[in-house]
């Protein structure tokens, strides 16, 4: 149906205001999520993909829904319960086994988020775990992420043809949920990159599909030769892009206990993170 526009914006639809930041540096930088928008995670193997996802869904604390396809629930826990404590993610492992109420209730912190596993699920499985969301909170989620986006199902003949449908079904999801004058989901996918780049981050061009044309925020990961993690904002409507990733900014990682956090130069202590020596 046909709309006007200034009662659009009247009821706040138009130029909503987007989720809390991921990471501070980040905000510096406008590469924010907005709500009723498509945004693109991208790198090679091993650039720590997954462990940035984590962390700004722990940052940004708004209502998920997250298709974990590319890892299983045990890792995911215990990369979550890593972030909080600063444990070692195999010492989690373990602990969660073997405590399973107790890791239960520390779990429960990140019950903001609704996860679905399935190794390989299909648009109808995205389509009907939203419905089942609104169904049970009245609402759809702020936030929809889906890690990997290859491994989303869809009989769209090949591969390339198969991930242009998967990404404009997401950019219907995020203009669809729209409902009762509130903007839509922002919906985050994860993807991969050619392998071989010759730049410390991938470029625009080297994420595989060339589905560049919707998402309004792509960022790319890498890391160096010292495991150094580095990011570029290879796209970005609301900003400044770096398509060919020659300004990369560096981020801190500890892969031990799946963190990641804005980059400061000076060494820093991790020790007082708020929770008890000997707890959880």
């Amino acid at each position: 149906m046909p709309q006007k526009l200034s009662r659009s914006i009247k009821r706040g639809v138009v130029g909503s205001a987007p989720l809390p930041p991921a990471f501070a540096s980040w905000a510096e930088r406008k590469m924010l999520f907005r709500r009723g928008a498509v945004h693109l995670f991208s790198g090679m193997a091993g650039s720590f993909k997954t462990m940035v996802v984590l962390n700004a869904i722990v940052n940004m604390g708004v209502p998920t829904l997250g298709f974990s396809n590319d890892s299983d629930d045990l890792t995911v826990a215990s990369r979550l319960l890593g972030i909080a404590t600063g444990r070692d993610t195999d010492e989690l492992d373990a602990w969660i086994a073997q405590h399973p109420e107790e890791a239960g209730r520390a779990m429960a912190r990140y019950d903001f988020v609704d996860w679905f596993f399935a190794p390989n699920p299909t648009l109808d499985d995205v389509w009907l775990e939203l419905y089942a969301f609104h169904e049970a909170n009245g609402c759809y989620p702020e936030l929809v992420v889906i890690d990997i986006l290859s491994n989303v199902g869809h009989d769209a003949g090949d591969e390339w043809s198969t991930l242009r449908e998967v990404m404009r079904q997401a950019n219907v999801i995020a203009r669809e949920t729209s409902v009762d004058g509130q903007p839509g989901c922002a919906v985050l996918l994860v993807h991969h990159c050619t392998d071989g780049s010759r730049n410390k981050v991938p470029t625009r061009s080297e994420v595989l599909g060339k589905i560049s044309a919707l998402p309004v925020l792509m960022v790319n990961f890498g890391a160096d030769d010292e495991g150094n993690l580095w990011a570029a904002a290879v796209k970005n409507r609301f900003g400044k892009s770096d398509k060919d990733a020659k300004c990369p900014f560096r981020m801190t990682v500890q892969p031990s206990c799946a963190r990641v956090t804005d980059y400061i130069s000076q060494p820093h202590d991790y020790a007082g993170n708020g929770w008890s020596e000997g707890g959880w």
